[in-house]
């Protein structure tokens, strides 16, 4: 199990251009072709998944189906990966792995030892590109957009989400250098909120 430092940073749609260039000129390069990445989030009738991330607890998790679609390939099974993210006191990790059981937790829930049984809510759809130097990897999120589970009509978020990671503590300071401002950004939760839930 590998922990790595995660910072998220908001990112107006008219400064992409200046953004890029700016990764460009410090020698990070393209690491994936961009991708459109669709993710269906887990949670309990009390919606605790939402509830301990908007309190900052920790650990605390998320719960989700995620697809990686492959350029010029159908959206099978294959493509599906069902993925468990937890922050813990010592960092975030991952845990993911392909499944054939999406569509049996799609229809019927999956059971969490912490949070018991949850079903899909909300869906997240949008575009990432990928950029990496050394061992920094930096992902642009752009034409995000939210909806219920199964609905046609979503709320399209105004602006991007620049992600940084690295398991390296002393990696490059990057938001000092672009004059980036770091936020506790979750889409999951931005998703709750914008479609209604968290009135609930």
């Amino acid at each position: 199990m590998s922990f790595r430092i995660e910072n998220k940073y908001i990112l107006q749609r008219n400064k992409f251009q200046e953004f890029y260039k700016f990764l460009t000129k410090n020698s990070f390069t393209t690491l994936y072709p961009k991708r459109n990445i669709h993710s269906v989030y887990f949670d309990n009738s009390k919606l605790s998944s939402y509830n301990e991330s908007i309190e900052g607890l920790v650990p605390r998790k998320k719960i989700r189906i995620r697809n990686y679609p492959k350029p010029k390939e159908k959206n099978t099974s294959e493509n599906f990966l069902f993925e468990i993210k937890i922050n813990s006191v010592e960092g975030k990790y991952k845990i993911s792995k392909n499944t054939i059981n999406t569509g049996k937790y799609l229809r019927e829930g999956y059971f969490d030892n912490n949070y018991g049984l949850c079903f899909p809510n909300v869906e997240v759809l949008y575009q990432r590109d990928y950029f990496s130097k050394a061992d920094v990897r930096i992902t642009l999120d752009s034409e995000i957009q939210y909806k219920f589970y199964q609905s046609k009509l979503g709320y399209s978020e105004k602006n991007m989400v620049v992600e940084i990671k690295s398991n390296n503590l002393n990696y490059n300071n990057i938001e000092e250098i672009y004059g980036l401002q770091k936020t506790r950004f979750s889409k999951y939760c931005e998703a709750i909120e914008h479609v209604g839930l968290s009135n609930n």
